[in-house]
């Protein structure tokens, strides 16, 4: 994939380049307020630039998609940079990837990301399933059902899991048969992990984005009741329609418990870190009768910790 035509004198070598992309990744994912650290120690050395290309591409484009506001003209102007990312994507992995000078729109991170694609193998397919998924947003924001949310989440959440995997050299199924139950695993966990990410984030999500991740018809409510409620004091009708969507949540991240046998000790403390997380969410949201109309559930430092030191002890 290299550029065999004669570089301008003035610009870095492509050695130099990526390296700098590649440091820009690191501390973008470095400075990213999340509820787990992204590139923790359990990550080891040789993957952890990877975790930081993948995870900024992943951080990027939600900002794109989430932070232009509400109303049709802010949709609009999402998805407008929603396509220019797309096509910098098909740039970056394309044959001419190397060429993408860093000074053009995110360039330092499609450099980083086409150097994580060639060295970790990995298909574009994951990364245009999370981009329609963020398209998505701009035009679908109301869910009925439970089976709709499930759908959203395997184009928003399920391919960053599989990108992990095989970053960690863990081929998916149409290559190794035998990892399909270590695929839907991931697949299991990085569902309940989008689930509960929307069950905290309701109030915000529905004042600085106008969507509503609920399953409204499932739960027998619409959204003017939700609205009202959310305009005056906690209400424990709402903890009584949350709580069983967090209970099945749950039994996601119970069936993912079966990944972490599948792997190699110091991968399967990667992945602990991520369901570990998950379920200390669950256990905000339940500590607070599931009000988060009202309050979202915050991780303290020390709670990050205990997720690391835990997973470290399994």
């Amino acid at each position: 994939m290299g550029d065999t035509t004669m570089s301008d004198p003035a610009s870095p070598s492509p050695d130099a380049a990526s390296a700098a992309a590649r440091a820009w990744v690191t501390r973008f994912t470095r400075g990213a307020k999340e509820n787990f650290s992204v590139l923790s120690r359990l990550v080891p050395r040789e993957h952890r630039e990877h975790f930081a290309s993948v995870y900024a591409f992943c951080r990027v484009a939600d900002d794109l998609a989430d932070e232009t506001g509400t109303g049709s003209e802010a949709r609009a102007r999402a998805r407008e940079q929603l396509a220019a990312f797309r096509a910098g994507l098909r740039e970056a992995l394309g044959p001419a990837s190397a060429r993408g000078a860093p000074d053009r729109p995110w360039g330092h991170l499609f450099r980083a990301l086409a150097w994580t694609v060639r060295e970790r193998s990995l298909p574009a397919e994951p990364f245009h399933r999370l981009l329609d998924a963020f398209e998505a947003d701009q035009t679908k924001t109301r869910y009925a059902t439970w089976d709709e949310l499930i759908g959203y989440s395997e184009r928003s959440a399920n391919p960053v899991g599989r990108l992990v995997l095989m970053i960690l050299g863990h081929r998916p199924p149409d290559e190794v048969p035998g990892h399909a139950a270590m695929f839907a695993a991931s697949d299991d966990i990085c569902t309940g992990l989008q689930l509960i990410n929307f069950w905290q984030d309701v109030r915000r999500d529905l004042l600085e984005r106008d969507r509503i991740y609920l399953p409204l018809a499932e739960c027998r409510i619409d959204e003017a009741t939700v609205r009202s409620w959310m305009a005056g004091p906690p209400r424990p009708e709402f903890g009584r329609l949350l709580l069983p969507l967090v209970d099945r949540t749950e039994a996601l991240f119970a069936r993912g418990d079966a990944l972490p046998r599948m792997l190699p000790r110091d991968h399967a403390r990667i992945i602990r870190t991520f369901s570990l997380g998950g379920r200390a969410v669950i256990d905000k949201v339940r500590a607070i009768h599931g009000a988060t109309l009202w309050r979202r559930p915050r991780m303290s430092a020390w709670d990050k910790a205990r997720i690391l030191i835990r997973a470290l002890l399994t």
